[in-house]
C-alpha cells in the first residue's frame, strides 16, 4: 500500500504542471445526464482527454466545469455544470489528470487507516503471483452458456466459482460477450454486482450485451451511472438520470413548486425592503429639505443686505462725483482728498459686488437643492407601493419572510427526499455499471459489492483496480489482454515502475509464469477469435499469443468483397526504393515522413473511390494508423475530406475499435534513429503491433521502408511482420507512385485542388510560375545549395522581395567558404535564412496553400530525374509548417528582425540542448550586442521604446522585449551558437 501510494505520488508530480488545453468549435447541445448538460463537439484535431477528467471551461466571459464523457467515433462528449445555450461556435477546455490520482491517493490512505469499509484481503490477492491458487468451476444454468464456444463456458463457470479470476481476451474472442454471460450468470446467482472500466464507452459495452439478453429486472435494479457515451438500446430503462427521475417525480415537482413560490416571495421580500429603504430615505430628504429651507432664508436675508451695502456705496460714489463736478475753490484745495476717497469707494464697490454674486450664486445652489430633494421626495412617495408607514411595512415584510421560510423549508425538504431517493437507488441496485473513476469521486454512496467485474483492466494502473476490487465482498473478474497497450504513465522513481506502471496481470506476475510455462489456475484463456480472417490472425497468434489464437471457422465463411487489386487479406508497401526520408519536429521526438504521407493517400482513394460499389455504405470501414502523432496529424490533413478524422489516428487511440480494413503506416526511415517503438526489447512496441495489425477484420496494408527496418536492431515481432506479409501477402501497385511521364499526370482530387507529379523540367517551370504569382510568403526547405541552383532562382527571389513576398529558406549550415557565399547571397536577395543540421526534407510552400515535396533539391538540382508533387491543401501546408516550428508556425510568414547592431536580417538556427531542440536567432555578419542584454534594460532593436522582460517558452527561459507583438526581438539566456 506504502508503495502504490509512494508511486501515485511521483506520477501526480509529473501531471500536475501538464494541463491540456485545447480550443474547440462546433459544440451541440443534446441532453441532460445527472443534472449535467451534454455537448459534442467534432473532433477537429487530436484530443489527449481521458473519460471522467475535470475540465475548466471557457466561452467568451463565461466559465463553467465540466467532465469528459467520452472520446470516440469522431467526437468529444462533455458534460457541462452550465447550460451554455444549444450551440458553442467556439469553446476552450482545460484538463489536468493529476486531479484523478490524488482523489486516488487520497482513497488509498483511507483505505491504509482503515477509515473505509474495504476488503483487503480480497484485494491484496491482486498482489499474490498468479492470483488465486485454485480456479473452482460452478454450474451455471443452460440458458447463460448457450451460444459461446468451449473457452468462453468455461470462463463464465469459473467466475461463478473463484474468488478471483483472470479473463485473458485477445483481440476478437467475444471477450465482451463472455463479460455479458458472466453478469448474467452473477444475476441469476441472485448477487449484487458492480461493473467498471477505464472509459465509458467500455462500459456501455459490455451493459449493451447484457441487456440483450432476456433479464427479470425490476426499475432501478440495473443502473448506468454517469454519462452515457452511446445510445444503446435500453438505455433509458437503466440510465440513472432517467431512473431517478421517472422514480423522484413527486419530490421534483415540490421542489419545482417551492422553487417558484420562493422566487416570488423574494421578488416580495425585495420590494418590501425597497420600501422600507425608501420611506427612510423620505425621512431623511424631508429633515434635509427643512434644513435647507431655514439655510436659504438666512441666504436671502443676507442677500438683500449684501444688496443695500452695495447701494449705499454706489449713493455716495454719486454724491462724491457730484461734488467734484460742481467745482469751486474748495474742491481745488480738496483735490487730492477727493480722489482718495473716490478711490476707496471703488474698491468698496467691487468687494460689495463680489460678495453680493456670491450670495446669490450660494441661494441658487440651494434652491436647486431644494429642488432636487423634493423631486427624489415626490418619486419615493410615488414607489413606496402605497405603505406609509413604516410600522406597515415591517408588518408585511415579516410575513413574507415567514412564507420565504416556508417555502425554503419545503424545497429542502423535497431535496432531501431527492437525494435519499438517489442513495437509495445507488445503495440497493443489484447490479451498477460506471466508470473506474467514479468509484472514488463521491459520487457514489460508499457500499459493497457481491462480485466486482473490472473490463480493460490491462489499460488501468494498478493502484486504481486494486481500489475496485476491494469494494467486492466474495468475488473479482480482472478482464483484458496484457499483450495489448496498458497503462500511460509518466512517472520515473522506483515505486512508479513497481506499483503504478503495471496493470493488474503484470502485478500478478502472469506472464512471467506464462513463459515459464506455468500459467495460473486463476487465468482462463479465449483461443477463438471472431474478427481476423486466418492470415491476419496467424501474425497476431504466433507473435504474440504463443500460437494458442486461432480462427473460429465463421470468419472464413464470410462474404468479404475484394479490394481493387486483390482478395487477399494481406497487402505491402515497400517504399525503399523511393529512398524516404523520416523527419522529426521542433518540439517532441515524433517523427514524420512526407513519401509515406503520398503512399497512403493513394492506397486510401484506390479503396474508397471505387466504382463497382452501389452504395457509399458497401464500401468497407477504414482506419489509418501511425506510432507517431506527428505523422498522424499530416495524414489527418492530407486525408480531410476522404476520411473522417476519426478514421486517421496513432494505434493507441484505435485500441479498443476495429475496421475492414487498416492501413497501418510504420514511418522509420533514414533521417533519424529507429524509433522506441520499433527497438529490440520494447514491449510497448510490441504491444503497438499487435494492436495495430489485429485491428483489421479483412484487409491489413502496411506501408514501410522495408531495406531501412531490416537494417535496424528492431523487434523480432516487426520482423516476423515484414517477413509473414512478403511471404504470404501481395504487393500493393503503388510502391512507385511516381509517373513514368514527364508530363504531369492529374490525381484524384484533394482538399481544395488536383495533386500533379512533376519531373525536373515540368517542376521548374511550375514552381517559376507559382513564385511569380506568390504574394504573401514563400516557404522553402532545401537542404544542399550549389553556385548554379541558387543562382538560377535568385532572380525570382529578388522579384518576390520587390513585391513584398517574404521568402524563407530552410536549409542545412554551411560547411565550406563556398556555402557561405551562397548563404549571402540569398540574403542580399532578401531571404530570411534558417539552419537546421541533418534536415533532409524538400519541400516548398506557397502563400500557406500550395506545396510542393518530393525528391527535388530546389537549390542544388541538375538534370537529374527528380520528381516533385503539387498539391493545393492549406491544412495539410499548415501541419507541414508546424512540424518546423511546433506552436509557432505563425511566425514562418512574419519579417525578420534585424540586428540591433549592424541592421542586417537575423538568421535562424536550430541548436539541439540534449534531447530537446530550440531555434533562435543570430546575426549571419557575428555581431554581438553591444552590451549585455539583462532584464530591464532597453530593447536593442533599432527604433524600439521597449524594455527586455524575461519570457519562458517551450524551450526555457529566454529575454523579449516588453513591447511584443510590435517588437519580436528575443536574446536566449543559455548557450552560446556555432
Amino acid at each position: 500500500m506504502r508503495g502504490m501510494i509512494a508511486g501515485l505520488s511521483d506520477e501526480i508530480g509529473h501531471l500536475r504542471h501538464q494541463s491540456s488545453v485545447m480550443e474547440i468549435a462546433g459544440g451541440e447541445r443534446v441532453g441532460e445526464a445527472d443534472g449535467q448538460f451534454l455537448y459534442v463537439f467534432p473532433q477537429s484535431q487530436p484530443v489527449h482527454f481521458r473519460d471522467d477528467v475535470p475540465l475548466a471551461v471557457r466561452i467568451g466571459h463565461t466559465k463553467t466545469s465540466g467532465t469528459v464523457v467520452s472520446v470516440r467515433d469522431g467526437s468529444l462528449t462533455v458534460a457541462l455544470e452550465a447550460d451554455l445555450g444549444p450551440l458553442l461556435p467556439s469553446v476552450r477546455l482545460e484538463s489536468n489528470d493529476a486531479f484523478l490520482l490524488e482523489r486516488l491517493k487520497a482513497r488509498l490512505q483511507e483505505v491504509q487507516e482503515d477509515r473505509t469499509g474495504f476488503n483487503r484481503t480480497l484485494a491484496d490477492t491482486l498482489l499474490a503471483a498468479g492470483g488465486t491458487a485454485t480456479a473452482p468451476r460452478a454450474e451455471v444454468p443452460a440458458a447463460v452458456l448457450a451460444g459461446l464456444n468451449p473457452e468462453q463456458r468455461d470462463a463464465v463457470r469459473a467466475a461463478s466459482g473463484s474468488a478471483m479470476l483472470f479473463l485473458w481476451g485477445p483481440p476478437g474472442t467475444g471477450k465482451t460477450t463472455t463479460l455479458a454471460r458472466v453478469l448474467e450468470a452473477f444475476w441469476r446467482a441472485g448477487l449484487s454486482v458492480l461493473l467498471v472500466s477505464n472509459i465509458n464507452a467500455a462500459v456501455d459495452a459490455a451493459l449493451g450485451r447484457l441487456l440483450e439478453r432476456p433479464l427479470q429486472a425490476q426499475d432501478g435494479a440495473i443502473l448506468r451511472f454517469g454519462p452515457m457515451a452511446t445510445d444503446a438500446p435500453g438505455r433509458e430503462a437503466v440510465a440513472f438520470d432517467a431512473v431517478y427521475g421517472r422514480r423522484c417525480r413527486d419530490q421534483e415537482q415540490e421542489l419545482r413548486l417551492a422553487q417558484v413560490d420562493l422566487a416570488a416571495l423574494q421578488d416580495r421580500v425585495h420590494r418590501l425592503e425597497a420600501a422600507a429603504g425608501r420611506l427612510t430615505r423620505m425621512r431623511i430628504l424631508q429633515e434635509e429639505i427643512d434644513a435647507l429651507r431655514t439655510n436659504r432664508g438666512r441666504l436671502r436675508q443676507r442677500h438683500q443686505e449684501d444688496r443695500a451695502t452695495l447701494g449705499d456705496l454706489q449713493q455716495r460714489r454719486a454724491d462724491l462725483q457730484q461734488r467734484v463736478a460742481r467745482g469751486g475753490l474748495l474742491a481745488t484745495i480738496q483735490g487730492p482728498v477727493l480722489r482718495s476717497r473716490a478711490s476707496q469707494l471703488e474698491q468698496g464697490i467691487q468687494a460689495a459686488a463680489a460678495t453680493t454674486a456670491r450670495a446669490a450664486e450660494r441661494l441658487r445652489s440651494c434652491e436647486a437643492d431644494i429642488e432636487t430633494r423634493e423631486a427624489e421626495y415626490r418619486a419615493c412617495r410615488v414607489d413606496s407601493l402605497g405603505l406609509t408607514t413604516q410600522w406597515k411595512i415591517d408588518q408585511e415584510l415579516a410575513g413574507a419572510r415567514r412564507e420565504q421560510a416556508a417555502a425554503r423549508k419545503r424545497a429542502d425538504a423535497a431535496r432531501f427526499a431527492g437525494q435519499r431517493l438517489r442513495e437509495t437507488l445507488l445503495l440497493n441496485c443489484r447490479l451498477l455499471a460506471t466508470t473506474a473513476f467514479r468509484t472514488y469521486l463521491g459520487q457514489i454512496p460508499a457500499r459493497s459489492f457481491d462480485a466486482v467485474v473490472i473490463d480493460e483492466a490491462s489499460t488501468l494502473i494498478l493502484p486504481l483496480a486494486y481500489s475496485v476490487a476491494g469494494l467486492a465482498k466474495s468475488k473479482v473478474v480482472i478482464a483484458g489482454d496484457f499483450r495489448q497497450l496498458g497503462p500511460i504513465t509518466r512517472g520515473e522513481s522506483p515505486e512508479c515502475t513497481r506499483w503504478v506502471k503495471q496493470s493488474p496481470f503484470e502485478a500478478a506476475e502472469i506472464p512471467q509464469r506464462l513463459r515459464a510455462g506455468r500459467p495460473p489456475a486463476s487465468l482462463v484463456m479465449l483461443r477463438s477469435q471472431y474478427r481476423m480472417r486466418e492470415p491476419i490472425c496467424e501474425i497476431v497468434s504466433r507473435a504474440f499469443y504463443g500460437g494458442e489464437l486461432w480462427t473460429d471457422p465463421s470468419v472464413e465463411r464470410r462474404q468479404i468483397p475484394p479490394l481493387p487489386v486483390g482478395a487477399g487479406p494481406l497487402f505491402w508497401v515497400d517504399s525503399s526504393a523511393l529512398h524516404p526520408w523520416v523527419g522529426r519536429p521542433l518540439i517532441g521526438s515524433s517523427r514524420y515522413n512526407l513519401l509515406h504521407v503520398v503512399l497512403v493517400q493513394q492506397v486510401v482513394r484506390s479503396v474508397t473511390g471505387r466504382a463497382d460499389m452501389p452504395t457509399p455504405a458497401d464500401l468497407p470501414s477504414i482506419g489509418v494508423v501511425s506510432p507517431y502523432a506527428a505523422q498522424t496529424r499530416l495524414l489527418q490533413s492530407a486525408l480531410a475530406g476522404v476520411l473522417p478524422l476519426s478514421d486517421t489516428s496513432t494505434v493507441h487511440r484505435l485500441q479498443g475499435g476495429e475496421r475492414d480494413v487498416v492501413v497501418f503506416d510504420l514511418t522509420d526511415s533514414p533521417g533519424a534513429a529507429l524509433g522506441h517503438f520499433f527497438q529490440r526489447g520494447n514491449q510497448e512496441g510490441d504491444r503497438l503491433l499487435n494492436v495495430a495489425v489485429s485491428r483489421a477484420r479483412h484487409h491489413l496494408i502496411v506501408v514501410a521502408n522495408f531495406d531501412f527496418l531490416r537494417k535496424q536492431p528492431a523487434s523480432p515481432h516487426l520482423l516476423h511482420l515484414l517477413d509473414q506479409l512478403q511471404t504470404h501477402g501481395q504487393t500493393w501497385p503503388v510502391a512507385d507512385p511516381v509517373p513514368a511521364a514527364a508530363e504531369p499526370v492529374s490525381t484524384p482530387v484533394v482538399e481544395a485542388g488536383l495533386t500533379q507529379w512533376f519531373r525536373e523540367g515540368a517542376a521548374v517551370e511550375a514552381v517559376q510560375r507559382d513564385l511569380a504569382a506568390a504574394r504573401a510568403s514563400v516557404w522553402i526547405a532545401a537542404p544542399f545549395t550549389t553556385e548554379r541552383g541558387v543562382g538560377r532562382w535568385l532572380p525570382a527571389f529578388d522579384a518576390a522581395r520587390r513585391r513584398g513576398t517574404l521568402v524563407r529558406i530552410v536549409t542545412r549550415p554551411p560547411e565550406s567558404a563556398e556555402h557561405i557565399a551562397l548563404h549571402m547571397r540569398l540574403r542580399d536577395a532578401g531571404c530570411a535564412m534558417e539552419l537546421r543540421p541533418g534536415m533532409h526534407e524538400k519541400v516548398i510552400i506557397v502563400d500557406r496553400r500550395i506545396l510542393w515535396e518530393g525528391s527535388l533539391n530546389l537549390l542544388s538540382h541538375r538534370d537529374t530525374t527528380q520528381m516533385m508533387r503539387r498539391s493545393e491543401n492549406a491544412a495539410y501546408c499548415e501541419q507541414v509548417r508546424s512540424l518546423f516550428y511546433g506552436k509557432g508556425a505563425g511566425e514562418a510568414a512574419e519579417p525578420v528582425p534585424a540586428c540591433p547592431v549592424c541592421g542586417r536580417a537575423q538568421d535562424r538556427t536550430v541548436v539541439v540542448d540534449g534531447p530537446r531542440r530550440r531555434l533562435i536567432r543570430h546575426c549571419p555578419s557575428g555581431c554581438e550586442p553591444a552590451r549585455p542584454a539583462r532584464v530591464g534594460t532597453p530593447c536593442p532593436a533599432p527604433g524600439c521604446q521597449g524594455r527586455l522582460a524575461l519570457r519562458r517558452g517551450t524551450s526555457g527561459p529566454f529575454l523579449g522585449c516588453s513591447a511584443y507583438p510590435h517588437c519580436r526581438y528575443t536574446q536566449p539566456l543559455r548557450g552560446h551558437l556555432p
